[in-house]
């Protein structure tokens, strides 16, 4: 994941200011103790925009890590729960707590029964998924539907196990307005068109497990360009007017996908990968499982702008956590600098392979010093830790004195390799 942080400093960096600072801790930091596995998530989801809520029913299929299992306790926050039921559909008893929903079972059960669980709900998420609309402001504005799951944020708009140290398949059914277009993970099914109330229904699934802060829906008016990195499909999803500056701007991500593949000695793993605009978006990107979502303004520029900027970056950083982070995950998030480091190192390795060894020099240079700028200017903060491990995650948008640059520059240790 990438934050752009926009600011007004005397900057000498020739990429876009680029920060994360991640997120308020809401853990021990230690990895969270799991009772149960889960298996399967289906999430069915309905919307209704006016009001920006959801109507959705999730079913979770487990498997208990207990010899007495007796309750499954759900992470799900400012949801409104109408029924829960078990198995074939026997009604079940809940206890709805402030942060959890803890379902009653009717019987003891054991670690090697299968469990499945559903929840039929609505909500109005003030986090974890967000409408965009045009407003006075801007009446020109996309109407979009889109999650952001990272780090704890999903279960605002349905219930699971919210932790990253779990990994489960999961489908996702979105009935949306007849002229959107759905996506989220892994392999689309079917769309099936409602013409009764003029909407239509996308059924996505993904047949590897990952964890539950990746699943995601993107919904909107898009255009769909079509691409290929061998047999791999490759899916941009951009706005209608933007497709001939998208194609140029994504054009890079077959070779990418090629280098990758290579360089880390792991094919690419998913169904398809997926980019996707977003307005508002509230990160730079988020490597959402095979469905990337990206801030539109800063992936997408016009002729003129591209003498200027260039979102190879941003494209390379979150297609690397296709591997780290999606395919290998923290067990919690304290250790979130390894997924972003990797993904970190693999944005220049890749300029490096595109564009020569004297660009990688100065991106690594350029990132050593905007460490060593957060390490002086915040203060010394161990890598891995509690309550300031968000603080030296991804320190390459901070803003960093021009002088130190040119200093840096000319002194004979920037011409050795760091």
């Amino acid at each position: 994941m990438i934050r752009i942080i926009v600011a007004v400093c005397f900057l000498a960096l020739p990429l876009l200011s680029r920060a994360q600072s991640v997120f308020p801790v809401r853990d021990d930091g230690e990895a969270r103790n799991r009772t149960y596995h889960v298996v399967h998530y289906k999430i069915e989801v309905s919307f209704d925009e006016k009001k920006k809520s959801v109507i959705g029913k999730t079913q979770v299929t487990l498997v208990p890590f207990l010899s007495e299992f007796k309750n499954i306790e759900l992470d799900a926050e400012q949801l409104d729960i109408h029924s829960v039921t078990l198995g074939l559909g026997k009604p079940a008893r809940y206890e709805v707590e402030p942060k959890m929903l803890v379902v009653h079972l009717d019987k003891p059960y054991s670690y090697g029964d299968t469990i499945t669980v559903a929840v039929e709900y609505s909500c109005t998420p003030k986090k974890g998924l967000y409408f965009t609309q045009p407003d006075s402001g801007y009446p020109d504005k996309h109407w979009q539907i889109w999650s952001q799951g990272e780090d704890m944020d999903n279960h605002f708009w349905f219930p699971c196990y919210d932790y990253p140290n779990d990994k489960a398949t999961s489908e996702l059914i979105a009935t949306v307005r007849k002229n959107y277009t759905v996506l989220s993970n892994g392999e689309l099914v079917s769309v099936k068109e409602n013409k009764k109330d003029s909407t239509k229904t996308f059924f996505w699934r993904e047949n590897k497990p990952h964890s539950s802060y990746l699943i995601t829906i993107a919904a909107g008016d898009y255009a769909i360009l079509h691409d290929k990195a061998g047999k791999l499909p490759l899916q941009y999803y951009v706005f209608r007017d933007d497709t001939v500056d998208a194609r140029m701007c994504f054009r890079q991500t077959p070779d990418m996908v090629k280098f990758f593949n290579e360089k880390i000695g792991y094919s690419y793993p998913w169904e398809k990968y997926a980019q996707v605009l977003i307005t508002d978006f509230i990160e730079g990107g988020m490597e959402n499982t095979s469905a990337t979502s990206l801030l539109d303004w800063a992936t997408v520029y016009d002729a003129r702008q591209r003498l200027d900027n260039t979102p190879t970056g941003l494209i390379a950083h979150e297609l690397a956590h296709q591997w780290w982070g999606d395919v290998v995950t923290c067990k919690d998030w304290r250790h979130l600098w390894l997924n972003e480091s990797f993904a970190s190192y693999f944005d220049p390795l890749y300029h490096e392979y595109w564009l020569g060894e004297d660009e990688f020099q100065m991106m690594m240079l350029n990132d050593q010093l905007a460490g060593v700028h957060v390490d002086t200017a915040v203060g010394r903060k161990p890598i891995v830790s509690v309550g300031s491990y968000g603080t030296n995650v991804y320190p390459r948008g901070a803003a960093v004195p021009s002088s130190i640059i040119s200093q840096s520059i000319n002194s004979p240790r920037s011409r050795q390799t760091i």
